[in-house]
C-alpha cells in the first residue's frame, strides 16, 4: 500500500453519513436501546438524518468517529459511509494510574474489504497504534505487548473491550 499526497478535508462533517446510528455500534439513546440490527429509534432512514438532532442526548453528542477527528491521518475514502467501517479511538484503565489507546474498528453490513483492511494495518502498523477489530464475527487484536496483555486480561475476566459502542 502508498501512502499518496492525497488531499484531506479541512472540516469534515457527518453529512449524510449515518453509519453510527444504524446499530453497528451500540448504546442507550433516550429509553431506546440501539444495537445490531436495530438502528437508532430516532434515525430517519428516509431522509438519512437525526429526527432529533438539536435535542439528542450527550451521548451522540459526544460520539465522534476518528474519521471527524483524525483528518491528518485518515484520508477521505475512509469515511464510514464509503469505507464501511467505523474506526473509533478509544482509552481503557490499565490501572489507576496508567491508560491505554486504541482504535476500535467496527464493520458496517458487511465484511471489511481487503483494500480497508490494508490500510488499517498498514496505518496502525506505521503509527505503533493498538487494534481491536471484529471480521467475520471473529474478534481480532494486534498492537503492543502490554495491549496484548490488557486484551489477554480482558478475555480471562471475561470483560468487554471498550469497543462496539457510541
Amino acid at each position: 500500500m502508498t501512502y499518496s499526497a492525497e488531499k484531506y478535508s479541512e472540516d469534515r462533517t457527518c453529512g449524510t453519513c449515518t453509519e453510527c446510528c444504524m446499530g453497528y455500534l451500540t448504546g442507550q439513546i433516550h429509553e431506546y436501546q440501539m444495537s445490531i440490527n436495530n438502528p437508532c429509534h430516532f434515525l430517519d432512514l428516509c431522509e438519512k438524518n437525526c429526527s432529533i438532532y438539536d435535542h439528542r442526548p450527550q451521548l451522540c453528542k459526544d460520539y465522534r468517529c476518528a474519521w471527524l477527528d483524525q483528518k491528518v491521518l485518515i484520508p477521505n475514502w475512509m469515511k464510514p459511509e464509503y469505507s464501511k467501517v467505523i474506526i473509533t479511538q478509544r482509552q481503557s484503565k490499565l490501572d489507576d494510574v496508567r491508560t491505554i489507546d486504541y482504535w476500535s474498528v467496527t464493520e458496517c453490513g458487511q465484511t471489511m474489504s481487503s483494500d480497508v483492511l490494508n490500510w488499517i494495518f498498514n496505518t496502525c502498523k506505521i503509527m505503533q497504534i493498538n487494534l481491536t477489530y471484529k471480521l467475520n464475527g471473529a474478534d481480532y487484536h494486534i498492537g503492543s505487548d502490554e495491549f496484548m496483555q490488557f486484551v489477554k486480561d480482558r478475555i480471562v475476566t471475561g470483560k468487554q473491550i471498550g469497543r462496539a459502542h457510541v
